[in-house]
Formats: structure tokens, sequence, C-alpha cells
């Protein structure tokens, strides 16, 4: 007679089963997925042992090819069943670029039983040859062997033919109601995320050399299913800081403030791509929908396609036909020219002019290979435009080829959101056609009502305009839309500034610096206010750090002499100023800003002077002085009026 023996591991208040593959604690059973409970007998069997992440992976899912954020997030899951902390680690240590190991002293417990009333012997399986070697299957290890019960009489019996019968009738019945109950809890769940993050996704080899492309997929699913107008979607601006940042989905969508958050890996070698994504709910960290996709390189937009269609099922968002053209709708049909596209994105995102004059070159090939590839040409348009802005090109020179490249993109699609936006900043910052603008911004926004940039770029308009009500609304539904962007902060403490309320645009931009101490726009800011307050000292410290942080700025420069004069170190003001005009001969730079020093020195002439160069030119930056206090010198001056009217500032 054979005995059946049974054990257990033991550690803290848990105990695991693995012959019937619980995770007990306390009596009371703790749910698993099938995944986490064999890595907790993996990790518990082998404990205080350090286990790699490739033998833990082999272990988990022999025979498959998976990603490491399939481990990263089954650890998460154990974690969270264990009690445990995202980062704090009472069972299970991570053991930084090795693997993982369990620290919590675990004992093993055997027990030893009989089964009443009945012998066991090992039931084996029968060879496919008829022959038996050694009472077990050839190749079957004897371990395998399960002592199971030898019944005493025939199991075939009418009665118990009826029993087993309605017992499997019974189960598969209350199988498809908890099926149900689950999948309508599910949709219920799911019908409440009404915001979201995508994620850049992840290159499975940090050595690639395509990390463009992880970005440029969220850029297009965030485009895709803002378009929708049924859920919030974290802009590109809001979620780029994740490309190079190693923290938990979860965590990231905490900090975003996002109900769900969509990420992924992806894998490139030669001409073949690996598309892994998730769809997570923030709350319980539990994953909504997963997917793969294995195509050519030249049938990713099959993988966007459907990669948009399976979250917004998971969302249970409502797709009209409509709804369902936009979210498959391509830009560019061409590969190799969205290939090149996303380059160009990648590039025009860190928002320097080396970095601008780069992308530009990658939107001018996309185009040369695919002429018909609106994005490209509205990508050409926003470089352009920060070109300007960011004094590193005459307005002149810069906005008319935005304007060709964004009049191309609405001819090719005029239902692109991004394009008007940017022909509306065109329309006012450059033409002063303030009717033109405000149709464009308007039309934008009435395509796509969650595009942050047209609330937040139409706002700052309305504000330089005096329409202060209008733009403070405007600017405040871009920061609900984009809560923890620096530069919308930033600029709704300037409005307020501009509105003759320092002291709450003051409080706003230490906000800022409380979040990031180097934002360097709400140092020069700050520095404005302290400056209009008659605090000239500590309007000097704010903008010399601004300078610090940007030292080649124009603007922060003007700034910083500014303060000089008003504080009565004219000799100080006079040298900025004296080196900005010699700069002039050899570069562009900006005439406001030169106008600006001018002003505080009460030489009112060649102030104007100046400024008639700007507006010639068409200056962006002479756009603010309806509301600029630091021109206040100048106003009782009739040629102050006229140049306000001549920049349709006189009114509105």
């Amino acid at each position: 007679m054979r005995r059946a023996d049974s054990y257990f591991y033991q550690f803290g208040s848990f105990r695991i089963d693995p012959a019937k593959r619980l995770l007990l604690q306390e009596g009371e059973v703790v749910p698993l997925s099938p995944k986490a409970f064999e890595l907790l007998v993996t990790l518990a069997e082998n404990s205080p042992r350090v286990l790699e992440k490739d033998e833990l992976m082999a272990t988990l899912w022999p025979g498959s090819v998976v990603e490491e954020s399939n481990l990263t997030q089954t650890i998460y899951l154990l974690r969270k069943a264990l009690g445990e902390g995202t980062h704090e680690s009472h069972y299970i240590e991570t053991i930084p670029r090795h693997g993982y190991r369990f620290v919590a002293p675990v004992e093993e417990i055997s027990e030893k039983h009989e089964a009443p009333g009945q012998s066991t012997e090992a039931i084996t399986a029968e060879p496919t040859n008829g022959d038996r070697t050694n009472g077990h299957t050839p190749g079957l290890p004897a371990s395998h062997l399960l002592p199971l019960p030898i019944p005493s009489r025939p199991w075939w019996s009418r009665r118990e033919i009826l029993v087993t019968g309605l017992a499997l009738l019974g189960l598969s019945l209350l199988g498809v109601w908890l099926w149900s109950a689950q999948r309508a809890t599910t949709l219920k769940t799911n019908a409440l995320v009404r915001s979201i993050a995508v994620l850049p996704f992840k290159p499975v080899n940090p050595n690639s050399s395509d990390d463009y492309l992880g970005l440029g997929l969220a850029d297009v699913l965030i485009t895709r299913l803002s378009s929708l107008q049924q859920v919030v979607v974290q802009p590109i601006s809001q979620v780029r800081k994740y490309d190079n940042l190693e923290q938990h989905p979860v965590a990231a969508g905490r900090e975003l403030r996002v109900e769900a958050v969509l990420e992924g890996t992806f894998q490139k070698i030669d001409n073949q791509l690996r598309v892994t994504a998730r769809l997570i709910n923030v709350q319980d960290g539990q994953a909504l929908w997963s997917g793969q996709f294995d195509k050519q390189f030249t049938d990713i937009f099959k993988v966007q396609d459907s990669i948009s269609e399976q979250v917004a099922s998971a969302l249970a968002l409502r797709l009209t036909p409509e709804k369902r053209l936009l979210l498959t709708k391509q830009g560019i049909n061409n590969p190799e020219a969205y290939q090149l596209y996303l380059k160009g994105r990648y590039h025009w995102n860190k928002r320097t002019a080396a970095d601008l004059k780069k992308a530009i070159v990658y939107f001018d090939q996309a185009i040369a290979i695919s002429p018909n590839a609106a994005p490209a040409y509205v990508g050409l348009a926003d470089c352009y435009n920060l070109l300007s802005f960011y004094d590193a090109s005459p307005a002149h020179e810069a906005f008319p080829k935005a304007k060709d490249a964004v009049l191309r993109a609405l001819e090719l699609d005029e239902t692109m959101a991004e394009a008007h936006t940017s022909l509306g900043w065109i329309r006012w910052v450059y033409e002063w056609d303030w009717p033109a603008a405000e149709r464009a911004f308007q039309r934008a926004i009435a395509l796509n009502p969650n595009y942050v940039t047209a609330h937040h770029w139409y706002g700052w308009c309305l504000v330089q305009r005096g329409q202060f009500d209008e733009g403070l609304a405007r600017m405040k539904r871009a920061m609900e839309l984009e809560p923890l962007s620096f530069i919308i902060q930033t600029q709704l403490g300037a409005s307020l500034f501009y509105l003759g309320q320092t002291d709450q645009a003051i409080e706003q931009y230490r906000k800022v610096l409380d979040l990031d101490s180097n934002f360097v726009r709400a140092h020069f800011y700050l520095g404005q206010a302290y400056e209009q307050k008659g605090m000239y000292a500590e309007a000097i410290v704010e903008l010399k750090q601004a300078l610090a942080l940007s030292p080649d700025s124009v603007e922060y420069q003007a700034g910083l002499g500014h303060a000089y004069a008003c504080s009565g170190d004219l000799r100080q003001a006079r040298r900025i100023l004296d080196q900005l005009i010699e700069m002039s001969k050899r570069q562009y730079i900006s005439r406001y800003s030169i106008a600006l020093l001018y002003t505080s020195l009460s030489q009112q002439d060649q102030a104007f002077t100046w400024l008639n160069q700007g507006a010639k030119e068409r200056s962006s930056r002479l756009t603010r002085l309806k509301v600029d206090p630091r021109f206040a010198p100048l106003r009782p001056d009739p040629r102050f009026a006229e140049l306000l009217q001549h920049l349709g500032l006189a009114s509105g």
C-alpha cells in the first residue's frame, strides 16, 4: 500500500499549495493568475537564489518569444496580491539589471496521509506500442506519476452517469453566467474610462537606432484616439518625457492623472516588425486589453489600425462609420516616407533650433517621396513657426514657408485640426489678421475639441488682444486637457500678469518652479512680475537665472537690461543694449527686444525706430505691445496708437 505525499510552502501568513495551485493567507484564498502563481512557486522553490530574467521567462513561457514587460507586469501583479507596494518589497527583491529573488524565509511542509477505506496505486499511461517499462511510460519520468485511487466498483452505473451529467450541466451554466457577469462588469468598468495616456513604445533592444519609431507610434495613436472626441487623450508633449524614462505604466498613469495607460514595445529587424501593446487600468493595474502584431514594416499602417480599433473597442467607445474612418485614416501611405516623417517629428519634439533644422530635412525628404503626405507639410509649418519664435530665423523668411506648407496640407486634407491651428498662429502673429486667425482656431476646435494646442494658442492670442476673460477661459481649458504642461501653466500666469493681477501671477509662476526649478520661461516671467512690483533685486536674480539656463536668448538679455535700467543701473542696461546692436550687424536680432531697452532708457525716438523696423519685418513679438506693461512709457505718444492700429490691436 502506498501513501500520497502533500507538500506546501509557508512564508509569513501565506501558504502555497502547489498541487491545488492555491495561495492561501490565513486560510483564505488569494486570487492569482496562472502565470503569477507559477512565478510565485518558482521564486519560493529557489529562495533565496537570484533568478535571472531570462531564466524566469524561459520557465514561465517555455518555447515562446515574449517581451520582458510580460515578466515585469507579472511581478507587479504578484506583489500586489502579496500586499506589497510597487517599489518597496517585503517578499520579492528586484536585482537591478539582473532579475529577482524571494527574500522571505520559506518553510517546506510535507504531510503524509492515506486515503481512508481504499488503497492507492500509481496509474500509468498505456504506451502506444503496447510495451511497459518499469511500470511507467517510456520517456515519462517517474516523478510525473500521480497516485490515484483505484475504484472498488465500476464507475459507469446509470445513477452516477445521471448525477455526473447533471453536475456538469450545472457547472456549465454557472460558468456561462459567471463569464457573462464578468464581461458585463468589464464593459461597465471600461465605459468609465474617459482619460488615457499613450506612452512612447519602447524598443526591445535598448541600443536600437529606431528610437524615433516608439515616439512616432505613440504620436499617431494619440492623434487617432483624440479624433474620436469621446475620451481625453494626453498630448504628445505630456508623455514625451517617458521616452527615456523607466517607470511602471501604472505609476506614469497616476502621475499623468489618467484612468488608463496604453504602453508597449517594438522590435524592428531588417524589414520585420513586432509590436506588443497593453491597455492598463490605472486604478487596479489590470490589463483591459493586450495584443501582439508581427508584420513587415511596410504593413505598419495595419498595425496602427489594429491597435487603434482594438483599444477603442476595449474602452467601449461608440464607433460610427465616420468615427471608424477617422480611426484608420492614413496621411502617409508610403512606408519609407512615413519613416522619414517619424524622424522629423522626433527631432521637432526636442524643441531646439538645431533639431528643428534637422526635422525640416526629414520632412522635405518625406515629401519628395510622397508629395501628398499632408502630415509632413504640417510638420514643416510647425518647424518654421518655431524657428521664428525662437529668433533663429527672421519672421519674413520663416512664416511664408510655414504658410505655403500648411496651405498645401489643407489642400490635401481639410479636416486636420493641427493644420488649422498652425494656420491660425500664422494669421495672427505674422499676418496680423485677427478675424482670419479666429476662424482658423475655431475650425480646429470644432474638428477636435480635445486638441490642446488649439485652445492654448487661441487663448494666448485673445490675451494679447486684450480679451482677457475669453483668453483666460481658453487657457484654463488647455490646462484641464494638459494639467502638467509647464508652458501652459506659465502662460496662464503671464495672462494674469497682463491683466494686472501680479500677485496671482507670481503665485502661478512659483507653482511651476516648485514642479521644475529649471523651467526657464517661469523664471523669465517671474522676473518681469517682480520688476513690475518694484522688487528689482529679486527681478534681476530671476532674469539672470533665465539667462543662465538659456544664454543665447536675446529676449532674456533684453529683459535683464530692462530690469537693470528700472533699478537705476543704467550702465549695465547700456552695456546689454550695445551688445545686442553689435550682434544685429551679424545675425538676426529681434527689433522688439532692442526697442524695449531703448524704452527703459527713455530714448523714445530710437524705440519707435526699432519698432517700425519690426513692423516692416512683421515681427511676431509685436503682437504683445498692447498688453506688455514695459512699454507703458510709450503709450502717451500718438505714434504708439498708430502702431497698434497698424497691428490690428487698436480695438478688441
